[in-house]
């Protein structure tokens, strides 16, 4: 594996991380949760 191998996939775990984190200013929601109330409110997903 190259150092670029390396870089996107560390990369890829520091951001998948970061979406999947609670954030107590959305009401413990992560980024990922965020995204799909506000495009997918009614999706199969949906909290209603």
């Amino acid at each position: 594996m190259d150092e670029l191998d390396e870089l996107n996939e560390y990369l890829h775990e520091f951001v998948n991380e970061y979406n999947t984190a609670n954030i107590i200013d959305f009401e413990g929601y992560s980024p990922g949760d965020m995204q799909y109330i506000l495009y997918e409110p009614l999706g199969e997903r949906s909290f209603v």
